[in-house]
């Protein structure tokens, strides 16, 4: 018996921390979404502000991009709501801890990314300090230090890539070889595009070569007891033979174009 009002009552203590999670989460969301760069502490008035959570939305969600990772901090109320989630529902902790601590990486990576460019060249780019905070100005700035522009940029990326195969388990070998497919059917796609259109640019001068040469030719008078097609039946003929083929060779160029491999291409 006691056990089991023991039990009830540590569900009812995780039920609580989940809840007090979600709420918090939730507000700092709204705090975070809300935020405005003429709030304070931007700025020294305290008597209008934008912020949904007023005064204290406003400090939060200043120090929260200032003074951590910028905008990828956006990610930490929706982590708080989650793990609020998991504890009322008594989710998987431990796939959680691992998701959590991808998405706070990746959150840190996307951080130093947008510092980088200020970093490497302060007097041409202009980037808000709330895009990437302090942490990820500081990063920043160690990665262009020691290792340079190009070098920062590299292992920038090599990280991000190392950490998504590493959360999706997607093998290398794997991952060039969709690459690669992808790539592949790009081209051929392009070569069917390019060929089409080439049938068609020869069809047209082909066809404009024929009406020219009915147009040019003389008149033919029918000799007694025998009917001969006047020209300018031959020539509705042939105009109605030309649009025919035309209209042919165009559904073929757009149902090419169409195609998933060359869906970003237009016809010119």
């Amino acid at each position: 018996m006691k056990r089991r009002n023991k039990s009830k009552a540590t569900r009812k203590k995780e039920e609580l921390l989940g809840l007090l999670l979600i709420i918090l989460g939730v507000l700092i969301l709204l705090s975070l979404v809300s935020y405005h760069v003429t709030d304070w502490p931007n700025s020294s008035s305290r008597e209008r502000v934008a912020n949904w959570l007023g005064l204290a939305g406003a400090w939060l969600a200043f120090y929260l991009f200032n003074y951590t990772i910028g905008y990828p901090a956006l990610v930490l109320p929706f982590l708080l709501i989650l793990w609020g989630w998991t504890i009322v529902t008594r989710g998987f902790v431990i796939s959680l801890l691992r998701h959590t601590g991808y998405a706070l990486f990746f959150a840190l990576c996307f951080s130093v990314a947008f510092a980088l460019p200020r970093t490497i060249s302060p007097e041409t780019v202009s980037v808000n300090y709330e895009f990437n905070g302090h942490v990820g100005a500081f990063i920043a700035f160690l990665l262009y230090r020691y290792l340079g522009a190009i070098g920062g940029v590299l292992v920038l990326f090599a990280a991000m890539l190392i950490a998504f195969i590493s959360m999706t388990n997607i093998s290398l070998a794997g991952f060039f070889d969709l690459i690669n497919n992808v790539l592949q059917r790009f081209r051929q796609g392009i070569a069917s595009w390019k060929e089409a259109k080439e049938r068609h640019r020869a069809l047209k001068q082909k066809l404009r070569e024929q009406k020219l040469a009915h147009f040019q030719a003389p008149e033919v008078t029918s000799p007694p007891g025998k009917i001969v097609p006047s020209t300018s039946s031959k020539q509705e003929e042939l105009s109605f033979e030309i649009a025919e083929d035309e209209k042919e060779v165009e559904a073929e160029i757009v149902s090419v174009s169409k195609s998933p491999e060359i869906s970003s291409e237009k016809l010119t």
